[in-house]
């Protein structure tokens, strides 16, 4: 699944929310601060590092990475051709490798190439810090965490119960498309227009089994006096510990340091 939480003892799932909520915020800071990819690729190298030390599978990352594949491409290519040289600050990344119509009309540039690597390089690393949060956070912490914020208890529960039951959407959603394979559904060939109705067979009984769960779900709710309270107890408080302060701390500092090099122009094209 690729929402859902795996548990286990690591150092990122002993780490409370907020510390892995700084975190998160702080890497896609970091991704959108230098136009080089050199900085993009060493962020991202050090997300990659993450997964191992959280022991949490790498089949769901590579899933998602297939998928966006071909958006990646594309976005890449757009970038490398939509730049002109008069946009980049640096000899660099003026140079023009060829056109690709005559009349030196979209010209690829080797700074829209860095830039484009660049792109490609912050979706993915907001993707994987993404998949480690949600793979490392219990989706209590998460409601938790939104009452700390003030946030309503409503709203919360809404956010937090949708993001449980996608990992059990996407479960039903591949048991109903290997249930209308052995009916003689083919969904891989074919025209465009004919794989988009044939999906059509699994979108129905998906709404229909959508609908079914929020009933039963709202049946349990109110079996259970919901809204009730305006504020609901829990079995463990989420606590800050020692490792959780070094670990926001270590974030700060990295935050001040990426931004004193961006003041001084490190990372432009």
């Amino acid at each position: 699944m690729l929402t859902e939480y795996i548990p286990g003892t690591s150092v990122l799932h002993r780490l409370d929310v907020r510390t892995k909520t700084v975190w998160l915020l702080v890497l896609i800071v970091l991704a959108f601060m230098f136009d080089h990819p050199a900085f993009g690729v060493v962020l991202l190298c050090g997300v990659l590092l993450l997964f191992p030390i959280s022991t949490v599978p790498f089949a769901g990352v590579k899933r998602m990475l297939l998928m966006l594949l071909p958006v990646l491409v594309v976005m890449v290519g757009v970038t490398a051709f939509s730049h002109l040289p008069e946009e980049f600050r640096t000899p660099e990344a003026r140079k023009i490798l060829f056109y690709l119509f005559p009349h030196e009309t979209a010209p690829l540039t080797w700074g829209g190439v860095l830039l484009g690597a660049t792109f490609l390089c912050r979706i993915v690393i907001m993707v994987l810090a993404s998949m480690l949060f949600t793979y490392t956070t219990p989706v209590e912490d998460l409601l938790q965490f939104s009452q700390i914020l003030r946030l309503p208890y409503s709203a919360a529960f809404v956010l937090t119960t949708a993001i449980r039951f996608i990992p059990a959407l996407e479960g039903k959603a591949g048991m109903v498309m290997d249930a209308q394979r052995s009916r003689g559904v083919d969904f891989g060939s074919g025209s465009f227009v004919k794989r988009i109705r044939s999906y059509g067979s699994i979108m129905i009984p998906m709404i229909v089994d959508s609908i079914r769960m929020s009933e039963n779900l709202a049946v349990a709710l109110m079996s259970r006096g919901f809204g009730g309270t305006t504020r609901s107890t829990v079995a463990t408080e989420i606590r800050m510990k020692v490792i959780d302060y070094v670990f926001v701390v270590t974030a700060v500092v990295l935050l001040i340091m990426a931004l004193v090099l961006r003041i001084n122009n490190v990372g432009r094209l």
